[in-house]
């Protein structure tokens, strides 16, 4: 999208996959300079993905805050990992049905961009349990 031309001279674009068993969600988030902007005027930005939780998702950092674990109420699992970025849990809010407010938590993707490029890349793989 083109939602930060105006004011960042950066186009959105976003990729993502969905395998066919729905256990394997794969997204790109890539920042790229409009043509024509000027390198001189160019400045690095932070750059933040944020996925926010439902309230029944437990979240927990694992593999030296390289991954996260997010565990459903069924016991169900699934692990987060991303490139591009350093990876942390953060506060959050979920707005429920009729204005319902409850406190959660969002995986936060955190980065800053190049001169020319940024990509973040992530992935939500759901955790099998051994047979």
């Amino acid at each position: 999208h083109d939602g930060y031309v105006p004011r960042f001279g950066l186009r959105h674009r976003r990729r993502i996959y969905l395998d066919a068993d729905g256990g394997d969600l794969r997204g790109e988030d890539r920042l790229e300079r409009v043509e024509g902007m000027s390198s001189e005027n160019w400045q690095p930005r932070p750059l933040t993905a944020r996925f926010h939780l439902h309230p029944s998702v437990r979240a927990s950092l694992v593999k030296r805050n390289q991954a996260v674990l997010l565990r459903l109420p069924s016991g169900l699992g699934w692990q987060f990992h991303a490139q591009g970025g350093a990876i942390g849990l953060h506060d959050s809010v979920y707005f429920g049905v009729g204005g319902l407010r409850r406190r959660t938590e969002q995986v936060v993707l955190s980065s800053t961009t190049s001169s020319d490029l940024r990509v973040l890349k992530w992935a939500f793989r759901r955790i099998v349990a051994p047979s």
